[in-house]
């Protein structure tokens, strides 16, 4: 009988434990959760900054068209990372979409006139490339969960 009542205390013992342990993550998630929110949200506000700091320099002719394209895929990046379902996410993948192919008219055409770097254009045409297939994923899996 005493043995059976150790073990009885024991096993209550261990599940209190666990169940403290359990509260104690439980109530640190949803600070945890509001810092991280706090986080991606400045993140996106400091991406959308470089953007436009990106963009004056480059139509100043100061920066290259590459700079640009790369602080707008951190921006979309950023907001990917706050979308909050499928919808969200494919509305940022269409809007990289438009904004890298926009990028690669500009740098073909600045290319044309002689103004233009062909690894400028190169690398626009990637970023393009690389926002659709990022954009058919995200439908495709979309599509998948259905």
């Amino acid at each position: 009988m005493k043995r059976c009542l150790k073990w009885v205390s024991a096993i209550c013992f261990v599940t209190l434990v666990f169940s403290i342990s359990s509260f104690a993550k439980d109530k640190a998630s949803p600070s945890v959760s509001r810092q991280l929110e706090e986080h991606r949200v400045a993140y996106r506000d400091t991406m959308k900054e470089l953007v436009e700091i990106e963009r004056a320099r480059y139509l100043s002719g100061s920066d290259r068209l590459d700079d640009l394209v790369q602080a707008r895929v951190g921006l979309a990046e950023a907001e990917l990372q706050l979308a909050t379902d499928a919808r969200q996410r494919i509305a940022v993948l269409e809007e990289l979409v438009t904004t890298t192919a926009s990028a690669e008219k500009d740098s073909r055409e600045r290319m044309k006139v002689g103004t233009g770097r062909i690894d400028d254009y190169v690398r626009s045409k990637a970023a393009r490339i690389q926002a659709e297939i990022r954009l058919l994923e995200e439908r495709q899996a979309q599509l998948k969960s259905r």
